[in-house]
C-alpha cells in the first residue's frame, strides 16, 4: 500500500474542503478527524499502536476497521485530516517517516473572521485568532521546511480559484493519477457529513468565499489582525490592507477577558449544552 496522506491546516482553512474531493478519488479514502487525535499521536507511541486507535474509531464511527473499510469501498489508500495534528508533526513523523502530509493556509484574515463567526470559541476576536493563526501557520512551515520532501503547501485560495490545476498538483505529490471525478466533486458523496458549519464544501466553488472578511471585519479588526501578524501574511504573499496600530496593555488585557469569558462560554456552548439539547430533540 501507498503512504499514507495527512492534511493539516488550521481550524476553518479548507482542511475539509480538500479532504472531501481527495476522497472522491476512486483510490484515496480520507478520514474526516478522530476523537482524541493529540492523544492518539502523542510522543513514543508506534506506528502499530496509532494505528490500532484509527481502527478502533473506524469502527465506532462507520462499523469496520481500516482494512475492512477500504476493502469494501474498493479504496487502495487511505488518509488523515485533522488541524490539531498540527500539534503532532513530530511523533507523526516519527511513526510515519513515509508519509504525504498536505497543509493548505488560508489567509488569516478569514481564519478570524470564520472562528467568530462559527463561535467556537477559538478566537472571539482578532487578537486572538491572530495569535492562534500564526502560531500554527509558523509551526507548519517550519516543519515543511524540514521535510521538503514529504511536505506540500497549497493554499485554499489557490484551489478555490484553480481547483483543477491545483488538485493536479497535489496528485503529483501524492503520486496517484489525476481522477475526472475531482474536477465535479461537489457531485459525489462521501462519508463526510454534511454540517453548517462545512456546508461550503458540499457547493461548486465559490471564489468570494475566499473574500468575504474583507466586507464582514471592521476596519480596527482588521488592522488589530494585521499589527499581530502582518509579517506572517506578508511572508505568505498576502497582502495587507489596513494600518498598524499600537495594542495598548488595557486593549490586550480586554482581548484577553473577551477570550477567557466569552471564549469559554462558547466551548462549553459546543460540547455540552448542545449535546444536551441534541438528545432532548432526538427522542
Amino acid at each position: 500500500m501507498k503512504p499514507p496522506i495527512f492534511i493539516i491546516g488550521t481550524q476553518r482553512s479548507g482542511t475539509t474542503l480538500l479532504c472531501r474531493i481527495l476522497t472522491v478519488h476512486p483510490d484515496i479514502f480520507i478520514r474526516n478527524e478522530i476523537p482524541g487525535v493529540t492523544k492518539i499521536f502523542s510522543e513514543g507511541r508506534t506506528r502499530e499502536q496509532i494505528m490500532a486507535d484509527i481502527d478502533l474509531a473506524m469502527e465506532e464511527s462507520l462499523g469496520a476497521n481500516l482494512e475492512k473499510f477500504l476493502e469494501q469501498n474498493k479504496k487502495k489508500r487511505w488518509g488523515l485530516k485533522d488541524p490539531d495534528l498540527t500539534h503532532c508533526l513530530g511523533p507523526l513523523s516519527a511513526a510515519f517517516p513515509d508519509a504525504r502530509i498536505i497543509f493548505i493556509i488560508r489567509d488569516g484574515r478569514a481564519v478570524a473572521n470564520s472562528y467568530i463567526k462559527n463561535m467556537w470559541g477559538l478566537g472571539v476576536n482578532t487578537y486572538y485568532g491572530a495569535l492562534r493563526w500564526q502560531r500554527e501557520v509558523n509551526t507548519q512551515l517550519e516543519f515543511a521546511r524540514q521535510h521538503q520532501e514529504r511536505c506540500y503547501i497549497i493554499k485554499f485560495e489557490d484551489l478555490i480559484g484553480n481547483h483543477v490545476e491545483e488538485l493536479k498538483k497535489i496528485c503529483d505529490f501524492i503520486d496517484e493519477p489525476y481522477a475526472s471525478e475531482l474536477t465535479n466533486y461537489y457531485e459525489h458523496s462521501t462519508v463526510i457529513t454534511k454540517r453548517k458549519q462545512s456546508k461550503n464544501v458540499f457547493r461548486k466553488p465559490d471564489i468570494r468565499l475566499t473574500q468575504k472578511w474583507m466586507t464582514d471585519l471592521s476596519s480596527f479588526q482588521i488592522n488589530v489582525f494585521e499589527t499581530v501578524a502582518g509579517e506572517t501574511l506578508t511572508q505568505l504573499g498576502y497582502e495587507p490592507i489596513g494600518s498598524k496600530i499600537n495594542i495598548s496593555p488595557p486593549l490586550k488585557f480586554w482581548f484577553y477577558l473577551q477570550q477567557a469569558i466569552i471564549g469559554e462560554i462558547q466551548i462549553q456552548y459546543q460540547w455540552r449544552f448542545k449535546r444536551i439539547l441534541r438528545r432532548i430533540f432526538n427522542r
